[in-house]
């Protein structure tokens, strides 16, 4: 992750956004499809929720804050089900101060 973060301020984020959603796609794949014990699917889960919350900070930064909100909602999920108190919090303490409403203020 540290590397994504450093990649997208020395480059921006557009292409890393993109980078970013195809590993994501990769490891819900994994989700999906795999056979894997229950202690591994958390693992899996908590770092698919972790991949979730950068790609939800590239998106916002891309100009993308719709996406960006989902890919959030997509890691506090990853959280409940994977029982991960640490990813939960900081999926919810990652999320960007936006509008609730179009062309409002926060």
């Amino acid at each position: 992750m540290a590397k994504i973060y450093a990649h997208d301020h020395d480059h921006g984020s557009a292409a890393m956004r993109r980078d970013s959603s195809d590993a994501l796609h990769t490891a819900c794949s994994w989700l999906q499809e795999g056979t894997y014990t229950e202690k591994t699917g958390r693992r899996l889960r908590s770092a698919t929720g972790r991949l979730s919350i950068a790609a939800g900070r590239l998106s916002y930064d891309s100009g993308r804050p719709a996406g960006a909100r989902s890919l959030y909602n997509e890691a506090l999920a990853a959280a409940r089900i994977a029982e991960d108190p640490g990813l939960e919090s900081k999926g919810s303490g990652s999320r960007p101060s936006w509008p609730t409403a179009p062309n409002s203020t926060p």
